[in-house]
């Protein structure tokens, strides 16, 4: 069952709002993100098992679409080229990293599990 909540829109939006960017949107000639990598991060949001926080966006000069989570001591973050894939790494308060590249379907077992503790 997708999340309804006030925070899943707000995040939705947020990532629709860069839709709104142009090339150069940081000065330092930034690549603006296409609306196929935007819908495939809002796609990922939407498939994330609900016992995982829902993260924060972040979008990248190279034009990538990222979602974050920091909390507790761990870091993690996964990028969206546009292509249909996605690369993904956390680190926990242990040193511990997690991560692959270029994924099509689902988040690694040890990167799921990481994400998991932040609930």
């Amino acid at each position: 069952m997708p999340r309804q909540t006030a925070r899943f829109d707000k995040l939705i939006q947020q990532l629709n709002d860069y839709l709104n960017l142009k090339e150069n949107w940081d000065g330092y000639s930034g690549v603006a993100p296409t609306e196929k990598t935007i819908n495939d991060a809002i796609k990922f949001v939407k498939s994330l098992p609900q016992e995982i926080p829902l993260p924060e966006p972040m979008v990248a000069g190279s034009g990538t679409v990222g979602l974050y989570w920091e909390s507790q001591g761990i870091y993690a973050e996964i990028g969206f080229e546009g292509d249909g894939t996605f690369w993904c790494y956390g680190e926990d308060n242990e040193g511990n990293e997690a991560g692959e590249d270029r994924l099509d379907s689902q988040l690694p077992a040890d990167l799921l599990k990481m994400l998991k503790t932040l609930a």
